[in-house]
């Protein structure tokens, strides 16, 4: 008799990327955390949820296919939802997807008074 043990190793996402708030001209970042992947593909929605599209790194995101997603964020981004595929190359694993995070995009209010300019992070 032969015994084998074959060990399995699960695809899991063991922390999805999280709801931030960040104000226009900086960027923010979301993060996944997954067991066992090996490739990622950052989506975004701009309807609420509705229909995601694949991004791609540019001037606008970076990190598109990695565990950290880069944004510019500016307010035209205001209610965008991100969420990122997950897989492992050669494994036969159904992608999984990621719960989706929201984008709340600020703006950063300039008062003056009395020739005194204060710089308001609303």
């Amino acid at each position: 008799d032969v015994t084998q043990t074959i060990t399995v190793n699960p695809l899991t996402i063991s922390s999805s990327p999280t709801d931030q708030t960040s104000f226009a001209g900086s960027s923010t970042n979301f993060i996944i955390s997954a067991n066992y992947a090996d490739s990622y593909q950052w989506q975004v929605s701009v309807d609420g949820g509705t229909l995601y599209n694949n991004i791609a790194d540019g001037a606008e995101y970076s990190g598109t296919q990695s565990t950290t997603l880069t944004v510019k964020t500016g307010l035209d981004k205001n209610g965008y939802r991100y969420r990122v595929l997950v897989s492992k190359s050669d494994s036969g694993c159904t992608t999984l997807t990621s719960d989706s995070a929201l984008l709340t995009v600020r703006i950063k209010t300039v008062i003056t008074n009395k020739k005194i300019t204060y710089r308001v992070d609303m």
